[in-house]
């Protein structure tokens, strides 16, 4: 595993978040499953998160797609640090 390019995504996802992504909770949200409209640029990117941890976070960006099981885009990470039941979810990329 490649920390290096984690650990970069990591910070890069972090301050993203902070400076200029805007995060709101779409409307297929069920008892285990949450989705996100993540818009960072002119498009946004559906982000489905696991409330339970069953499953991974997943993102319909194209950079998702290309990355391996143990990285993730930003944001997957932007939306695991904005809300707060997902957050240690993170933790699923250092461990």
């Amino acid at each position: 595993m490649d920390t290096t390019a984690r650990n970069t995504r990591m910070r890069r996802a972090v301050q993203d978040v902070a400076r200029r992504y805007q995060i709101s909770r779409d409307g297929e949200n069920t008892s285990d499953r949450l989705q996100f409209s993540v818009k960072g640029g002119e498009k946004a990117y559906t982000v489905t998160a696991s409330r339970d941890w069953s499953a991974r976070a997943t993102c319909t960006c194209p950079d998702a797609a290309k990355l391996s099981a143990d990285l993730a885009c930003k944001h997957v990470m932007a939306v695991l640090l904005a809300e707060p039941e997902l957050q240690c979810q993170c933790l699923d990329f250092y461990l």
